[in-house]
């Protein structure tokens, strides 16, 4: 009796706590908070009774428009294991409108204008298992979104989005869920998806009513009839637009191509195909002197995409050489080519790197320095000028002869020297005289007469008389 006094007490309490436009019940031991349609346009304030929490709020219906983040635990719903917000024309949802929601379990939002969802709109949700996201407007999901819930989700419903691809870092969560809905979106089977095909198949968890709107080729096509390899990838061709060179030298044409495997690389002149090692027509070198060289390697190889780097080589150009080269790439889901032009230069590269360059540098500046020193040598043997040192002079007389003596005597004094006009003008001599007090040596007379020639040449003779 007690117990059953307990029980209506409590249910009454519960009762008398909802809202004017609401309904409370009590189902299966969980506390339910019923607005469905009760024109609110921001949830309802409660305030929870002793022993009771509410566990279940349904806003369904209600032109929730505008929410703020912390709303529902200011509101009151701390406990909530079960959320329901379906056709409320929400169009965004704040980062932490679940703060705090820790017991959730089942959030349902189908039925709304959501266009995006932020990377971590359900990271605060540590107990979600289920999650509808039906009948939105989604274009994009950040890989976040879905990885936060990776320890807990069980059941997505994406159906009727507009969804054309998903990120792969979310295909290990989505080929473990138990259940996934993707019908009803316009999914592109290309080499992006493939990972995600590929991992269903493993678990053999292929939605239903899957199917495919891009390429053109896979229209309508239902994922579990198709392969893996289905998923391809139309080829991206990417190219330097205008490639210059000179004759005699071999030009490189290169083009980057990101497909699928088991895409073609060619190279065309015009229509005509090119092949390795092959010489070009007669148009473009008459003589056969020129070489082609095609080199296709894989730059980033993948499991289901792969960027190629195809080469074309051309040995020994001519002018006739330029134009307009094509790199043509396809597969079974299409094609993609881009033009080269060739151009080329009627001149010669004088410098070909900075070594050459400073070895031209180095051997002008020794040429210029033999000259220099011949040019020094030169002037000297001329006669012009002499280095006056220890007893030399320099002599210079515009008449035919001049005569200079020199005397040195050994003495303990020193010597002073004089000159004197000797034998007519033009003849110079110089006499030492002793003085008290310095420096001797033996002296001797030396008579240096410069002779001037009739060529303008002079001419030096030394006489020299001893004490």
């Amino acid at each position: 009796m007690l117990l059953l006094f307990v029980f209506l007490l409590s249910f009454h309490f519960t009762i008398s706590s909802c809202p004017s436009s609401c309904s409370c019940s009590t189902r299966s031991g969980m506390s339910s908070l019923n607005c469905k349609a009760a024109n609110l346009t921001s949830v309802p304030v409660i305030t929870e009774g002793r022993g009771i929490t509410v566990q279940g709020l349904i806003l369904d219906g209600n032109n929730l428009t505008i929410l703020l983040d912390y709303e529902f635990t200011k509101a009151g719903f701390n406990n909530l294991v079960k959320l329901s917000l379906r056709n409320c024309n929400m169009k965004i949802l704040p980062e932490k409108l679940f703060y705090n929601l820790t017991n959730l379990q089942d959030l349902n939002l189908s039925g709304n204008l959501l266009s995006q969802l932020l990377p971590n709109q359900f990271a605060l949700l540590p107990q979600l298992r289920i999650l509808d996201l039906s009948h939105n407007t989604l274009s994009y999901m950040h890989s976040s979104t879905l990885t936060s819930l990776s320890s807990s989700l069980s059941h997505l419903y994406l159906a009727g989005n507009i969804l054309t691809s998903l990120p792969d870092s979310s295909f290990p969560l989505l080929s473990t869920l138990t259940t996934l809905d993707m019908s009803a979106n316009p999914w592109t089977c290309d080499c992006l998806m493939a990972g995600l095909h590929a991992r269903l198949v493993q678990t053999n968890s292929i939605p239903t009513k899957t199917t495919c709107s891009r390429p053109l080729a896979l229209l309508d096509q239902s994922w579990a009839e198709l392969v893996t390899s289905d998923f391809g990838c139309r080829p991206a061709v990417s190219a330097q637009e205008l490639v210059t060179s000179w004759p005699g030298h071999t030009a490189s044409l290169q083009c980057n191509v990101t497909a699928s495997p088991a895409t073609e690389v060619l190279w065309l002149d015009g229509a005509r195909v090119l092949h390795n090692n092959a010489h070009p027509g007669q148009d473009r070198d008459p003589h056969l002197y020129q070489q082609y060289g095609i080199k296709l390697d894989q730059h980033m190889p993948g499991e289901y995409s792969t960027t190629y780097i195809s080469v074309l080589s051309i040995k020994n150009i001519s002018m006739t050489s330029a134009g307009f080269y094509t790199c043509l790439a396809w597969n079974k889901v299409g094609m993609d080519q881009k033009h080269i032009s060739l151009n080329l230069e009627d001149r010669v590269e004088l410098v070909g790197d900075d070594t050459e360059a400073t070895v031209i540098i180095g051997v002008a500046a020794f040429v210029i320095i033999i000259v220099i020193i011949i040019i020094f040598l030169c002037y000297l043997r001329s006669g012009k000028g002499h280095l006056r040192k220890s007893g030399v002079y320099f002599v210079s007389s515009s008449r035919s002869k001049v005569k200079v003596n020199l005397k040195h005597r050994s003495s303990k004094t020193g010597s002073h020297g004089r000159v004197t006009q000797e034998d007519g003008p033009g003849t110079l001599s110089r006499h030492s005289t002793d003085q008290p007090g310095t420096l001797s040596r033996n002296s001797t007379d030396q008579t240096i007469i410069l002779a001037e020639g009739g060529d303008g040449q002079s001419d030096i003779v030394v006489h020299s008389d001893s004490d």
